[in-house]
């Protein structure tokens, strides 16, 4: 950008899908390729942005807002109005504004894990391996972990679990996919699996029992075990030194699924 260009100023409101779609850390990634300073935050009634910089960068970043939108987000209606210029030196992501408004944004759904994600959850040397709740910006949890608007994490039942540091830094890295991801988590700082077997329990000392009373999944191999243990049908044979992977179970029912590997007889 030459010197002597003008700079001018911009409030944009983006309303439809674009809480919980990565819609922010998208906003702030576009700004910084044009150059662009401000803020931008989640409202009640979607996302709020205000760039300054010159008309020809903020025509492009306008555009691409739309154009090049997260996949999952769903832009509906974009506001431009011309606004004071205020002398931003940088662009940042601002916590969200609570004011009363007369509308509501539209909440995503649940995403479908990602291929990012999936490809971590398989890597034995990903600190994710096998963590049941792994997600990003593109993907897991969010309408069903949405207590209030606007979509940040203290608005969501992830609000009792701190990060540690790794996921502190995954989430507060602009070139990250967790950027500001609001599920962010792993096995040492997130939701964990918890299990209790209750075989041979009377009824009473089932109805007894408390969230004490669980033990919980501090790791892959803990979660693997739990997992193994809910989903192995009765009289599996897979723990059997006689089989090995490929082989043919002749115990098992299931002819889609084996949990272990086998190949269902």
């Amino acid at each position: 950008m030459a010197e002597n260009e003008a700079r001018e100023a911009l409030d944009i409101t983006v309303k439809g899908v674009v809480q919980g779609v990565g819609f922010r850390p998208f906003v702030f990634r576009c700004a910084q390729k044009f150059h662009l300073t401000g803020w931008v935050l989640n409202a009640l009634d979607g996302v709020t942005i205000h760039v300054e910089g010159t008309q020809n960068d903020l025509d492009c970043f306008a555009i691409a807002l739309v154009q090049e939108a997260p996949e999952a987000a769903n832009v509906k209606e974009l506001e431009l109005n011309e606004a004071p210029v205020e002398g931003f030196d940088e662009f940042e992501i601002r916590f969200s504004d609570d004011a009363e408004v007369n509308e509501t944004t539209l909440v995503s759904p649940d995403l479908a894990t990602c291929d990012a994600c999936v490809a971590e959850l398989f890597d034995p040397e990903n600190r994710r391996y096998h963590y049941p709740f792994i997600n990003c910006t593109n993907c897991g949890p969010r309408f069903t972990i949405i207590d209030e608007l606007p979509y940040d994490r203290e608005h969501t039942s992830m609000k009792e679990f701190t990060m540690d540091e790794p996921c502190q830094t995954e989430y507060d890295d602009p070139m990250d996919r967790r950027f500001h991801a609001q599920p962010n988590a792993c096995f040492n700082c997130g939701p964990r699996l918890g299990w209790i077997d209750v075989e041979g329990m009377l009824p009473n000392e089932v109805q007894q029992l408390s969230i004490d009373s669980l033990d919980w999944a501090f790791t892959s191999e803990d979660s693997d075990e739990f997992v193994d243990d809910c989903v192995r049908p009765a009289g599996c044979a897979t723990s059997s030194p006689m089989l090995s992977s490929g082989s043919s179970c002749p115990t098992c029912p299931w002819q889609r699924f084996c949990p272990a590997g086998w190949i269902p007889a």
